[in-house]
């Protein structure tokens, strides 16, 4: 029997997020289980039965199902669940590496993500990201920022870099970022794809995120910087069209409340980030 799933998303964190699921259901169920997605190249399964595989490849099945992400009030590793039929529990994914690419340093260091999709996932105090990368390099530190862009955002809102960390951004290839990863002390992300990343490379991630509640993202190795005190979690409030809300333009905050989730996040919250740095 050949069962099908295909990744509907292009997003690097829910294609991570979804991917050790085929292995479940593959033993469950049985037979051969091919995922379909844009991330193949790096996604692996340790079941001989399970393949990644590109998005065109033609495959005779029996079985067939369309995995996609949507806004609601569960962890994302169940969304993958709930459209397998099959039961939820945390699992952390499996990802390839590379002889290809090396990134060596002698010193030690953190690798650190500051853009994202959307300027509610941001963090949106502007204070934040210059303060911790000024902590972490007083701890003995080198900090790396590594997404691909140096400057990103709208007309509304431009979001650069923190001008004391080193500027590793750039349109690198996903397996020379894999290999940054795998050697940095920790990560420090948002609610993204490279958070997802560094969490299935077994690093403990420091995760900023006041739109996503604190289920939504992975538990374990996960210390996570949210304020409790104000609006927070809309991402994950059934109630709000979120999808079309960030369609619709990049200064969406579905409560009209200015971000103020993670302007909330201030120099005073960051000493829970120095709290989780001295555990690490």
């Amino acid at each position: 029997m050949n069962t099908v799933i295909k990744f509907c998303t292009q997003a690097l964190g829910d294609s991570i997020a979804f991917s050790p699921y085929a292995d479940e259901y593959q033993r469950i169920y049985g037979g051969n289980v091919y995922v379909k997605t844009k991330w193949y190249t790096i996604l692996k399964s340790n079941n001989s039965n399970v393949y990644f595989v590109e998005p065109n490849m033609e495959i005779k099945y029996d079985k067939y199902f369309e995995i996609h992400f949507y806004f609601t009030n569960t962890p994302m590793q169940k969304l993958a669940c709930d459209q397998l039929g099959i039961e939820y529990k945390e699992i952390l994914p499996n990802i390839k590496g590379s002889s290809k690419h090396k990134f060596n340093n002698k010193k030690k260091y953190v690798c650190i993500s500051i853009q994202s999709t959307a300027q509610l996932k941001y963090w949106n105090n502007s204070a934040g990201w210059d303060s911790i990368v000024k902590y972490i390099k007083s701890l003995g530190y080198d900090v790396y920022v590594i997404d691909k862009d140096e400057v990103f955002g709208a007309n509304e809102k431009r979001n650069s870099v923190p001008k004391k960390a080193f500027n590793e951004t750039g349109n690198y290839p996903i397996e020379y970022r894999i290999d940054q990863i795998k050697n940095c002390s920790f990560f420090v992300g948002l609610s993204s794809g490279l958070s997802w990343l560094a969490w299935a490379l077994n690093k403990k991630v420091v995760l900023i995120s006041g739109c996503t509640d604190t289920y939504n993202e992975f538990n374990s190795n996960c210390y996570r910087v949210i304020n409790k005190n104000v609006c927070h979690g809309c991402l994950n409030d059934p109630s709000i069209n979120n999808k079309d809300g960030i369609l619709g333009g990049w200064m969406y905050c579905p409560r009209q409340k200015d971000f103020e989730c993670s302007k909330n996040i201030t120099p005073k919250i960051q000493q829970l980030i120095d709290k989780y740095l001295h555990e690490l």
